[in-house]
């Protein structure tokens, strides 16, 4: 399945406003003490984008959900389409720069800013890399 860039963080918005992604955002803010304080994902979203605050603070944020992450279950799942939300505007502006510096096609850089590390499992800390990506985006490919 293809998806336009766009689409890929409409795909993630939206799949962050209904009841069952809530319960696992609450389930994160339960484990994460730096995210207590949000009450929905929209609130921390707005805390990490449109305030200037303390840039100590965001990157702590940033680390609880990297943590929330690297769990297993539906909570992992939030986490990531939280921090992926979260580091969106970071993202679309590297994609921007190197499609003006012409460093290959909307596809490829799009695929190149997409590209995710693997992820971190019992496997992978043991000398074994699993090599898989996150779950939202095995299969995405953008434009």
């Amino acid at each position: 399945m293809s998806f336009a860039w766009h689409e890929i963080r409409d795909h993630l918005m939206q799949s962050s406003t209904n009841l069952n992604f809530q319960r696992s955002f609450d389930a994160v803010r339960r484990e994460q003490a730096a995210l207590a304080a949000f009450r929905d994902p929209a609130a921390l979203l707005d805390g990490l984008h449109r305030t200037p605050g303390d840039q100590g603070q965001k990157n702590v944020i940033l680390s609880a959900l990297v943590g929330a992450v690297q769990g297993d279950g539906p909570a992992s799942d939030c986490a990531l389409t939280v921090l992926l939300l979260a580091l969106w505007p970071g993202l679309d502006a590297i994609r921007h720069r190197s499609i003006w510096r012409r460093l290959g096609t909307a596809d490829e850089v799009a695929s190149d800013v997409w590209r995710a590390p693997p992820r971190q499992s019992a496997a992978s800390t043991s000398g074994a890399s699993t090599g898989s990506r996150p779950r939202c985006c095995a299969t995405s490919s953008a434009t």
